[in-house]
């Protein structure tokens, strides 16, 4: 295969040879030029100083002094020829063998004297051939040599230049894959050619990471197909699920409060699954872990041992809510399947440095790191009926949060899921229940929170308010108004109505909902989520 330094040698050969021809018929032209030019000029310029003499001899008629006069010029030029004539006779004549020359050029010189005719001088101007041929020779010759010179200079630095790209070309075809470019290992002191290598390590960075975004849309696209599919299957039993809970006693309050939890966890899930957009908000992330753990307890047979902080101020997060709940039961499940059902799986979750750590250990089968890695990266399982989406999914999840999950774990001694999620500041709107030891007043209308609330608090005061002004008759006490009252007016509305907005708290399960959060920071009223409230002194 012939190289570009091949190629360019000859290139450059071939150009060089061209213009040498052209520059060597330049040179002989000009030297003729010169040649007749100057020989004219001499000619013309010895004469001039010569011709009065000659006339003067002329008129006087002295032969003698005319043979001497044209033997001085015969002298002066020896290769031409002289012929003087007057009108009657022959004065001089000088004849030469003109072959040698290679142009010969009659000049006519006449003489006068006070305007009579005094004769004619005839000269035969040439130029010799060889004096021609001798110059243009040497024209050639240092033409030749210039090309020579500039032949080596130029193929020293094509072999510079061209060494490289030879080089690179090289290991351009044996690449197979783009990611090789990352291989190259040019050499070159020219500091454009490491230039263009980092220009070619750039596209390829750039043309990798747009084919990984490609196969990431790809997939992105079968995962929303499948989800939306999956949501529309989930939706029938759910429905029929609803219907048998709603039409069925049960004698156990918790029980019914963890089947209607699960069927919205349920539900939200396949709205979720459906939604072209993920919405991201303000969630207490404390709160959700607790209720799958919660929910895990009451249907599973394996032991989760739970560690956490008393607070719950610390603990929200912006992200996108349904998914984290789906991304927490993967995990814990994960741990549970892998456990053996005596062994306890551990969950800590803590707050430090405005960052959320949460742990969940088990004492299961364990993984070899290859096995994480791939299992991180999607499509395997150590399960034998998994798919390998849950840690993919995961994690996923969580780095959305500008957080992370890290595994730690060994083979058939058990695994450490870290998860690190960055907290948010919720002290423009949310209220600490610091002022449970004074004097309670609850405005709702649901009666079954409300007597929820007197078991678990001390004899609280309750109202069920039939208009945005029906106030209770209560002096000294605390206010605590739910969001979603059943009259034409909610609990920010009640609230801001009455000007009670120091002493007052709003209840509201949809402390998370963007406008709700708005309005209470603009008309300055605190919220407590009423999953929190239901948790305290229980």
């Amino acid at each position: 295969m012939k190289t570009f330094k091949n190629h360019y040698e000859t290139l450059i050969y071939k150009r060089t040879l061209k213009v040498s021809l052209i520059l060597i018929l330049c040179f002989c032209l000009l030297i003729i030029g010169m040649s007749w030019y100057s020989a004219h000029l001499s000619v013309n310029k010895k004469i001039n100083s010569l011709k009065n003499n000659l006339t003067y001899w002329v008129q006087v008629g002295d032969s003698f002094q005319i043979n001497r006069t044209l033997k001085n010029l015969e002298y002066i030029f020896p290769e031409n020829s002289f012929l003087l004539r007057t009108d009657d006779q022959l004065l001089y004549d000088s004849k030469k063998d003109l072959k040698n020359y290679t142009f010969v050029i009659n000049k006519t010189v006449n003489l006068e004297s006070n305007d009579s005719h005094l004769g004619t001088l005839l000269i035969n101007e040439t130029i010799p051939l060889r004096n021609i041929l001798s110059l243009c020779l040497l024209a050639g010759i240092i033409i030749l040599l210039l090309r020579l010179f500039i032949l080596r200079e130029i193929t020293y630095v094509s072999l510079k230049i061209t060494s490289p790209v030879d080089e690179l070309l090289v290991k351009l075809r044996r690449l197979n894959n783009i990611k090789d470019l990352k291989n190259l290992d040019i050499t070159s002191k020219i500091t454009e050619f490491r230039n263009i290598e980092n220009s070619l390590l750039t596209l390829a960075k750039r043309i990798s990471h747009n084919e990984e975004t490609i196969t990431k849309y790809e997939k992105e696209k079968v995962r929303i197909n499948l989800s939306k599919q999956t949501a529309h299957d989930i939706r029938s039993p759910l429905l029929a699920l609803k219907t048998i809970n709603q039409n069925t006693t049960i004698p156990d309050k918790t029980d019914k409060i963890i089947i209607n939890k699960a069927i919205d966890r349920i539900e939200e899930i396949a709205n979720s699954l459906l939604s072209e957009e993920k919405t991201k908000k303000i969630f207490n992330i404390k709160l959700q872990l607790e209720e799958i753990i919660e929910v895990i307890n009451h249907s599973s047979s394996h032991i989760i041992e739970y560690t956490n902080s008393n607070n719950y101020r610390d603990f929200f997060v912006f992200g996108e809510e349904s998914n984290t709940y789906r991304a927490f039961f993967n995990l814990i499940n994960n741990a549970l399947e892998s456990s053996l059902k005596k062994e306890k799986v551990k969950i800590s979750i803590h707050q430090k440095n405005k960052f959320i750590k949460i742990n969940i250990i088990d004492k299961g089968k364990g993984m070899t790191p290859s096995e994480i890695t791939k299992a991180l990266n999607g499509g395997f399982s150590t399960k034998k009926d998994g798919n390998g989406l849950g840690l993919s999914y995961s994690k996923h999840v969580f780095e959305n949060f500008n957080g992370s999950l890290n595994i730690n774990s060994k083979k058939n001694q058990g695994s450490t899921i870290s998860l690190t999620i960055p907290t948010v500041n919720v002290d423009s709107w949310y209220q600490e229940p610091s002022w449970l030891n004074g004097t309670i007043c609850l405005i709702d209308d649901d009666e079954s929170f409300i007597e929820a609330s007197k078991k678990k608090f001390k004899k609280p005061i309750s109202y069920k308010p039939n208009a945005i002004d029906d106030m209770p008759e209560v002096k000294d006490c605390f206010y605590l108004i739910d969001y979603d009252l059943k009259n034409q007016f909610n609990g920010i509305h009640y609230i801001q109505h009455n000007n009670i907005n120091e002493k007052s708290i709003l209840l509201t399960s949809k402390y998370n909902e963007t406008k709700i959060i708005k309005d209470c920071i603009n008309k300055k009223i605190r919220i407590l989520p009423k999953q929190i409230f239901q948790k305290l002194n229980a």
